[in-house]
């Protein structure tokens, strides 16, 4: 890795040290949410599932861009009562695609709802929660999508629905 590599990933890992935890909605009225992400060692233990082997923040990523990509965001139930904090965001810094695609999505959203506001305070250790908000919100409508498709075409739905995003390029 070049030395701009290496700046890259110590920058991105100085950044997540002032981010919460990332969260997902897991209420005792959603315990299909917290089922779906609490897997052993933070991967999908299924040995031919979809997500099989992947950690909570590829499918906390895979989540969100769902979400995002169908407009759509969902807040916790009963106003946060049952969000639970379950990714260190340190855990972000193994791919750091993944805190930039996170940053981008917080700023595409910033920008519509205030256009006037300056987004380069976003990066700011203060302003990490509003990232982590907008994203979770994201992720709870796309992890809810997953769901559905999973119970109605089990991991077909799944194959479908990324030959479809990849279709539509």
């Amino acid at each position: 890795m070049s030395k701009q590599g290496k700046k890259i990933d110590s920058d991105v890992k100085e950044m997540l040290v002032h981010w919460p935890a990332i969260g997902y909605d897991a209420h005792e009225k959603n315990s299909e949410v917290r089922e779906f992400y609490a897997k052993m060692e933070g991967a999908v233990s299924a040995k031919s599932g979809f997500f099989s082997k992947k950690k909570l923040t590829d499918i906390f990523i895979f989540a969100m861009l769902l979400g995002k990509h169908e407009g759509l965001t969902e807040d916790y139930i009963e106003n946060k009562k049952g969000r639970k904090p379950s990714i260190n965001a340190i855990y972000f810094a193994d791919n750091p695609n993944y805190v930039w695609m996170m940053i981008a999505v917080a700023l595409d959203e910033i920008s519509k709802n205030d256009p006037k506001r300056d987004v380069t305070e976003l990066v700011l250790p203060e302003n990490s929660k509003e990232i982590v908000e907008i994203c979770e919100k994201y992720a709870n409508h796309g992890i809810h999508e997953l769901i559905r498709m999973h119970k109605e075409e089990g991991v077909l739905g799944y194959e479908n629905k990324f030959r479809e995003l990849l279709d539509e390029k």
